[in-house]
């Protein structure tokens, strides 16, 4: 073999051998990545499983509630009955509850078990209800189902792994909260039940103490298994007892005290006399607070399951820039052994051959900071030709005081080992001396002829122009929330403080000076609320032409175009009369609104659907509550309704929805501003727009637009006021999910002479009428939750009242209602939102000569 042939294998020997060491220095840091990934995945899949297993131990709770209220019902305790139908309906909405965050986690053995536990809770609830179950099988079955729900909990607890870290402090609180402690709330729940049937019949046997006591016995036992765990979690993390150490002495108090009371009460005499009611009260007190630890301990220990993901996220980030800082400088070290070695072997050409291909700059300087080999990518970089760079000093690459440049190459030469393992950003100076930011990972070489310096230099300027434009997405994304949210919910309070300042205005007609101070309230009431719109409305200052618009022709107009862009699985109907009022507003933007909205609607109807125009005309006066809070002025508009049969929007979220930059959308399809601009629209066109979902069923938008000019004679009949009076006692039950839509309708029936009872949903509302003899008018919500919506209940009604009249409302037209979600309504349909005209006027029709005429409001 040749000297130079000897060279070149010497050479690629070293380099292999080179690489050989930086893959084995980072391999234990790749198992440490490994082990750091599965402990987030598995702490991470816990934290996931917390959310149904702290409901399904909510549903332990109601359910050992209701069977203690059950079963004084069914011994005939009439007073616990207001008391019983309030834990019902919590129970029924507990089930739900466990049911969809069960179905989270994406488990069918475990969704199967949820179900059947949300089957077996309202069959049981159906029962009571029916009183056709004996107090016997209510205690067992309320029991079987008490132990169902813990063994769903404990299978939970085993699916999503939270009881697999021993000897933590996660485990220890598992232990408790899972465990034992719902093991103590059941022995009270069995101590208050029995207990308290026993003190009502003012007797008891010998059997009867005998299992109060073995159920003390078992209270204490997880009681000390409790404090033991939830000890050795204290002791394991000691930031843990300021957070455990009130509701345990709490808890452990309140058990102390019930068990104490029983032994003397119930354990001692076959005759007791303390009171079942008060008994009864105490007993649940305590379980109450039991509940309460667990909720204490529960999120204590969704803290610790967070805190193991951060710390391991943290540790994970040291490792990937410990890995990356590591491979920089492993590739400098490698450049700079390459040229030590093969500059002496390789030529020349070679050697810049394999520098040119790098992407980054690489520059070699000397001990003076001169310049003496540089790459293609360190000539673009830095704007010189490779002429200008050989020789060129350093620190002209650098925009700091030579000085400083020249101190911090001398520390690299003194320090070699130090200096490859610092990789700095700094600001670089290019030819034309613009600056720029960069990053550089610096190896130092010396041997016994020279020292060198290699720098690799990469252009951050992207980088850091990203970094900027993500923080100020970020900034205005954060005002956008924060301007919304704060205008929403003070419009929220100002539309109650409006609306009740309406109804006392009226009452202080002939009180001058209260008629004074509510008209200054309500002034004040509006500037807060013209604050808010000023808020909300900020981006959007557009000029508008407004034009007479017949709104007729502009959606015939507007179908022919969505068609071709919504594609054929919508299917477009209008149902607009000729003889609507024209409207006032820029047709452009009319134009844009409505297409906006179809679009929306498009991409909620991803399988297609049907997309509904409707308009109906309306006339509002000074008692409506919009202009009261000068959102609009009393007069003549045209309610334009635009309604899907989509996936609907959840209920959480429509207070959201106009919120710039807010948008459901995946992302990338959506830029949040499109309810934003139609709000805005409506809003400069002098009226106002109101949106109604439900999930599953559809969406409808109502745009309020005002008249070009006074409605003629067709629109004025269809607005004429109303003088619909109710007849001397009267009485309506009025039925809506929305509190606020339930008030409402309540009082303009009582400003009519109406008696009014209210429920929020049909269940209710069907407990209600038995304790209504007579009964006018049944006035209710179509879409409601539970199994029961408001045709339905409707049905039910007619069939004990066949006198009552019943009058339907919804965000929904009736066509849209039938083919979403099959709900045919038959009868007269009040379309939401609805003005006092609207609401009197659909009475006129239900009660008067025109009462065989259709009535549906929505078209």
């Amino acid at each position: 073999m040749t000297p130079f042939l000897a060279k070149v294998w010497r050479s690629r020997r070293f380099a292999f051998l080179g690489l050989s060491a930086m893959l084995l220095t980072m391999l234990p840091a790749l198992l440490l990545v490994q082990t750091e990934l599965q402990t987030i995945h598995s702490a991470e899949r816990e934290v996931a499983g917390l959310k149904p297993a702290g409901d399904t131990l909510r549903l332990v709770q109601l359910s050992q509630r209701h069977r203690a209220l059950s079963n004084l019902v069914l011994a005939g305790q009439s007073s616990q009955l207001e008391a019983w139908h309030t834990t019902r309906s919590e129970l029924i909405q507990a089930t739900a509850d466990v049911v969809i965050s069960v179905a989270q986690l994406r488990d069918e053995h475990l969704s199967v078990q949820a179900s059947a536990l949300a089957e077996q809770s309202r069959a049981l609830a159906d029962s009571v209800s029916r009183m056709s179950i004996s107090r016997e099988d209510s205690l067992q079955q309320h029991s079987a189902l008490v132990n169902r729900a813990l063994a769903l909990v404990d299978d939970i607890a085993n699916t999503t792994g939270i009881s697999l870290h021993r000897q933590t402090a996660g485990h220890f609180l598992q232990s408790a909260v899972l465990q034992f402690l719902p093991a103590a709330t059941e022995a009270l729940g069995q101590l208050r039940v029995h207990g308290s049937l026993i003190l009502a019949d003012r007797k008891t046997t010998a059997v009867e103490r005998n299992n109060l006591a073995n159920l003390v016995g078992v209270l204490q036992a997880t009681l000390q298994h409790a404090s033991k765990a939830l000890v050795l979690a204290q002791a394991a993390e000691p930031r843990l007892a300021s957070k455990l150490a009130t509701g345990v002495d709490a808890a452990f108090s309140a058990s102390a005290s019930i068990t104490q009371l029983v032994d003397q009460e119930l354990l001692r005499t076959s005759t007791p006399i303390y009171p079942s009611d008060q008994y009864f009260a105490i007993v649940t007190r305590a379980i109450d607070t039991q509940f309460a630890l667990i909720g204490t301990a529960f999120q204590a220990l969704e803290e610790e399951l967070e805190y193991s993901v951060r710390r391991s996220r943290t540790k994970l980030a040291g490792i990937a820039a410990g890995l990356a800082v590591l491979f920089a400088l492993m590739t400098g070290a490698a450049l700079l052994m390459f040229r030590s070695e093969a500059a002496r072997s390789i030529s020349d050409a070679r050697f810049s051959a394999i520098l040119d291909a790098a992407p980054d700059a690489v520059l070699v300087t000397d001990q003076r900071g001169q310049v003496i080999a540089a790459n293609l990518a360190a000539e673009r970089i830095f704007g010189y030709s490779h002429a200008e760079l050989i020789g060129l000093a350093g620190d002209r690459l650098v925009a700091m005081n030579p000085e400083e440049a020249k101190k911090q190459l001398k520390t690299v030469f003194s320090h070699p080992r130090l200096a490859v393992t610092r990789t700095h950003q700094f600001d670089a100076q290019r030819k034309d001396n613009s600056i720029f930011p960069a990053e550089t990972a610096r190896s130092a070489q010396i041997t016994e002829e020279d020292a060198y310096m290699v720098s690799i230099v990469r252009d951050v300027s992207e980088r850091r122009s990203l970094e900027l434009q993500l923080a100020q997405s970020q900034k205005m994304e954060a005002i956008g929330q924060l301007t919304g949210g704060i205008a929403h919910d003070f419009n929220n309070l100002l539309g109650v403080i409006v609306g009740n300042l309406d109804l006392l205005e009226r009452q202080l007609a002939d009180k001058p000076e209260g008629l004074r101070r509510v008209n200054t309230a309500q002034r004040a009431a509006l500037r807060g609320a013209d604050l808010t719109r000023r808020l909300l409305v900020f981006s959007r200052r557009q000029h508008l032409e407004p034009v007479s618009i017949h709104l007729a022709d502009a959606i015939t107009n507007l179908t022919e175009m969505a068609s071709r862009i919504l594609g054929p699985e919508i299917s477009i109907r209008a149902e607009l009369d000729p003889a609507l009022p024209p409207v006032y507003a820029d047709a452009s933007a009319l134009e844009s609104t409505l297409l906006n909205l179809a679009i929306n609607s498009r991409d909620a109807m991803p399988d297609g659907g049907t997309l509904l125009f409707t308009a109906t005309p309306v006339t509002i006066d000074t008692g409506y509550p919009a202009v009261q809070n000068g959102e609009l002025k009393a007069g003549h508009y045209v309610i334009l309704r635009v309604a899907d049969t989509g996936r609907g929007i959840p209920r959480e979220l429509l207070d959201r929805v106009f919120e710039p930059f807010f948008t459901i959308k995946e992302r990338g399809k959506g830029t949040g501003l499109g309810l934003s601009m139609v709000y805005g629209f409506t809003k400069q066109s002098g009226g106002s727009v109101k949106i109604y979902s439900e999930e599953n069923i559809g969406t409808t938008v109502s745009l309020m637009l005002p008249v070009a000019e006074r409605l003629g004679a067709q629109a004025s009949q269809a607005a004429t006021a109303s003088t619909h009076t109710a007849a001397e006692g009267a009485v309506a039950l009025v039925v809506d999910d929305e509190a606020d839509l339930l008030e409402i309708a309540s009082t303009y029936l009582q400003e009519l002479g109406y008696q009014v009872f209210q429920a929020p949903n049909a269940v209710s509302a069907l407990t209600l009428l038995e304790q209504i003899p007579h009964l006018d008018l049944l006035l209710t919500d179509v879409i409601m939750p539970g199994d029961l919506n408001g045709v339905r209940l409707a049905a039910r009604v007619k069939a004990l009242r066949p006198s009552v009249h019943v009058v339907f409302t919804s965000g929904f037209p009736s066509q849209a209602l039938a083919e979403r979600s099959g709900t045919r309504v038959d009868g007269p349909l009040l379309s939401k939102p609805y003005v006092r005209g609207e609401f009197v006027a659909i009475l006129e029709r239900v009660f008067g000569e025109r009462a065989n005429e259709p009535t549906d409001l929505s078209r």
